[in-house]
């Protein structure tokens, strides 16, 4: 496999969430459940997900060392990639199924018009919470690892107001995160999805202004300039110094980033 990889020049791995059977399987120690417990854990720490196939079937369709290479391999669980699809290819295994016994492989070119990536998306509504541990919990999610958290009042059962917890983060590591907000929060459960995250180029431009140098994000989509924005904690730095309005530090870094256009 890591060989057919290498001569491929394959850059992305991606997977459809694993199709797992019912019933036992013959091991050193007896009959197993199906799923294996060393397939589950494996999916269970990679974030790999689930899926029922289309009919019962009572064999194994996923074994500890097929989940071991894609929780090692893919960078991310979806039906279908996007993309031009370049080649395909077929295995087929021994076992008769009341569909066909095959492993499929598709070599994508990835679309370059956006950028994707796959997150969870986990929450939790919450309605008997101490307020003062809501900075606490967002603080740490960011520590943790979450790419975004943020909270959505909500009203609740019994018409008791509520806060919708939401935390968007890396496939794996969703777990931790999972289990940080079982045991930080009053919580008794959490939802959780996968979600496509599209997103736009971006870079970090200086800007020379009469009052210094301020940061500038640039965004770009499909190879146009899309949004421009002065870095906040620069154009704050510069009010708080001079004691110049924060309206009128943004107004002169616009009309400065206008003229080096």
């Amino acid at each position: 496999c890591a060989i057919a990889l290498e001569m491929l020049g394959i850059e992305k791995v991606t997977a459809s969430p694993l199709p797992v059977g019912r019933g036992f399987v013959k091991a050193a120690h007896g009959l197993l459940p199906l799923p294996a417990p060393a397939t589950l854990e494996i999916c269970r720490q990679k974030s790999i997900p689930l899926v029922a196939p289309p009919l019962e079937v009572k064999e194994e369709l996923v074994t500890p060392t097929g989940a071991a290479l894609l929780g090692a391999l893919a960078v991310e669980f979806s039906p279908t990639p996007s993309g031009t699809p370049l080649a395909v290819g077929y295995g087929a295994g021994d076992n008769d199924f009341p569909f066909p016994n095959l492993l499929r492989l598709l070599l994508f070119q990835e679309d370059n018009n956006e950028n994707t990536v796959l997150n969870a998306l986990i929450e939790a509504n919450i309605d008997d919470m101490n307020p003062e541990i809501y900075g606490f919990l967002m603080e740490e999610l960011f520590l943790i690892g979450a790419r975004d958290v943020y909270f959505t009042p909500v009203q609740m059962k019994k018409n008791r107001p509520g806060v919708k917890i939401s935390i968007l983060t890396p496939l794996e590591k969703a777990p931790h995160i999972r289990e940080f907000v079982l045991t930080q929060t009053t919580t008794l459960g959490v939802r959780e999805m996968q979600v496509a995250k599209y997103y736009a180029e971006r870079t970090v431009k200086e800007i020379v202004t009469p009052w210094g140098k301020v940061r500038v994000k640039i965004s770009f989509y499909n190879g146009k300039v899309v949004n421009q924005a002065p870095e906040y904690e620069d154009c704050l730095k510069i009010s708080r110094r001079l004691g110049i309005p924060l309206k009128a530090v943004y107004q002169k870094v616009f009309s400065c980033l206008e003229a080096n256009n």
